[in-house]
């Protein structure tokens, strides 16, 4: 599991949590697998949408998104690799705006790295969720040159959002030695599950329906309630569940 698995499990939470729409957006634009996450075939997707901007109001730009369930819509990758090419940054943001108004909470999967269509996003973002898998201590060395690339380019800390993947220990001591590491608050810890993962995976469901007592989706339930308490008030954060 991954980012895509993890924003498209965070939709669904927020949607059982607050009960509103919300809307999930695949901006991986060459390789998305939000679709197959979802298990829908899309009539549209940011390519088109993008592609008919100009005409796009926010109540049209609906029909763009794909149902997974009434609460949760898509947003679905184009395609064909090449549509991909042909979306820059500035229509993505333009998207995204009209698409504030139709949903009280929109998720985003960003490419990895950062391009110009990520970093379009990630300003526009209220918050920036920076997720890092820990195979090696390689993977957290990158995590800080990033949040100090993040710094150069003049985000205020509380609108990162550090999401560790993949421990071998969720607590909150190993939480706040990561964050001493870090320099930098760290929202949750992501154990490393992958019989969850490959279950879900097998059975076509969303992990927090196949177990939502494990410690992976009590995880991803923090992301949940952080943005929750995000919208709520400005910046407040919620403990980690263990």
């Amino acid at each position: 599991y991954g980012k895509s698995s993890i924003a498209f499990n965070m939709a669904l939470g927020l949607a059982e949590e607050t009960g509103k729409r919300v809307g999930l957006v695949d901006a991986n634009f060459q390789f998305g697998d939000l679709a197959v996450f979802c298990d829908v075939t899309p009539e549209a997707s940011a390519y088109e949408a993008t592609r008919d901007l100009s005409y796009l109001t926010p109540a049209s730009l609906d029909k763009y998104f794909t149902n997974y369930t009434e609460q949760v819509r898509l947003l679905a990758a184009p395609v064909r690799p090449e549509q991909g090419d042909l979306i820059d940054g500035a229509q993505i943001t333009a998207v995204l705006e009209l698409a504030r108004d139709l949903f009280p909470y929109l998720i985003v999967d960003t490419p990895a790295g950062f391009t110009d269509v990520s970093r379009a996003i990630m300003q526009a973002a209220d918050v920036v969720y920076v997720l890092c898998a820990v195979n090696s201590g390689l993977e957290v060395e990158h995590l800080r040159r990033s949040l100090d690339y993040f710094q150069e380019l003049g985000y205020p800390p509380e609108k990162l959002r550090v999401v560790i993947n993949r421990v071998s220990q969720r607590s909150l001591a190993a939480l706040r030695e990561m964050e001493r590491h870090l320099g930098h608050a760290v929202v949750t810890l992501l154990p490393n599950d992958f019989k969850l993962a490959v279950t879900a995976s097998n059975q076509g469901r969303p992990m927090i329906a196949v177990w939502p007592e494990s410690g992976l989706v009590r995880g991803i339930m923090d992301l949940v309630k952080n943005a929750v308490y995000f919208e709520a008030d400005r910046g407040a954060q919620p403990e980690m569940r263990i």
